[in-house]
């Protein structure tokens, strides 16, 4: 009877996945540790706030919830501004495109000049 019972939800364990996501997850433990112990401007806790509590990697941070987590967060200088604005919706949301290549988009199209 148990087995029948816990059948349909264990058919929907998929032992890859808890797998993928528990090496996702170390990786984002290790990147943190080393951004914790070099940058030195979030406490352990605040990280383990951000590796395991946020609903996903995607999930974004505004400035005033980053001056809640970082103990330093700085505005955009006046030339970062101008960069933005010039960059427009770049500066925002990353293209991809599989049809040019590797697969990223560049901002000019013009050829790196051989140094």
């Amino acid at each position: 009877m148990t087995a029948d019972l816990y059948s349909p939800l264990y058919s929907q364990v998929d032992p890859l996945h808890i797998g993928e996501a528990g090496r996702a997850m170390l990786i984002a433990l290790d990147y943190g540790s080393q951004l914790l112990e070099n940058g030195q401007n979030i406490t352990p806790g605040n990280l383990h706030k951000i590796i395991s509590e946020y609903p996903s990697h995607s999930y974004v941070i505004d400035r005033k919830e980053a001056d809640k987590l970082f103990h330093s967060v700085a505005e955009p200088s006046h030339e970062e501004r101008i960069l933005a604005e010039c960059m427009g919706d770049l500066a925002l949301i990353p293209k991809f495109s599989r049809s040019h290549g590797s697969g990223f988009q560049f901002l000019s199209t013009e050829a790196k000049s051989k140094a």
